[in-house]
């Protein structure tokens, strides 16, 4: 159905683990727990994603000071 194709982002299984994994950075879930829930092999690979989730939450700040 075409109606479906235009209301449904295209989205791959990487994409979830990646909301995921922000999703327990945001939660402060230990890092040592998240490589294990998401079945990455050292804790730098979660760098990206806590940088990530850190500009978030500058920029939350930032607009709750304006």
């Amino acid at each position: 159905d075409s109606r479906f194709d235009k209301k449904v982002p295209d989205v791959i299984p990487h994409d979830m683990r990646g909301t995921f994994i922000m999703q327990l950075i945001r939660n402060n879930m230990q890092r040592t727990k998240v490589i294990k829930y998401t079945g990455h092999d050292h804790v730098s690979s979660l760098e990206d994603y806590e940088e990530r989730v850190a500009e978030e939450t500058d920029a939350r700040e930032f607009l709750d000071h304006i």
